[in-house]
């Protein structure tokens, strides 16, 4: 798994040196052209393989199919507001123009719909206690900025 990089700082204090994480990202949020950047910056070579979800992902998975031989672009359908959410994920820093189910669809990519394809989203509870109903929307995600 690639993700978005972030920066740490180096520093000597009474108990001497150590790492401590900032709140700076180390070169570009992870969607869009820079998640294929990252991809070969850290791993090296083109994935054989890639699975996404959101507008953000388009790149890497038309990266990740367009190899030379073998390969599965996977795309994961949110759409089952019974047993998780439904929801099409977009991007945060890139612009869409048009759905990524559309274009996976469009494109050949393996796409997978929760609703139609998994029999089981979540076990079963093993304390029986109910689980809390779904949001209308997943929660937004909140940079993670404490030092340590």
């Amino acid at each position: 798994m690639v993700g978005t990089l972030i920066e740490y700082d180096f520093d000597v204090g009474l108990e001497g040196p150590g790492l401590r994480r900032s709140n700076r990202l180390l070169g570009s949020a992870n969607e869009g052209p820079a998640k294929v950047v990252n991809i070969q910056t850290q791993l090296g070579r083109r994935p054989v393989f890639a699975a996404g979800n959101t507008g953000g992902d388009r790149e890497m998975l038309e990266w990740a199919h367009a190899v030379d031989g073998p390969s599965l672009a996977l795309l994961v359908d949110h759409d089952d507001p019974v047993r998780e959410f439904s929801y099409e994920g977009s991007a945060e820093t890139v612009a869409e123009v048009e759905s990524i189910n559309d274009i996976g669809n469009r494109s050949g990519w393996t796409v997978v719909s929760m609703a139609r394809d998994f029999d089981t989203v979540f076990e079963p509870d093993p304390t029986n206690q109910p689980r809390p109903e779904p949001a209308a929307e997943p929660a937004a995600q909140v940079p993670f900025t404490r030092a340590g």
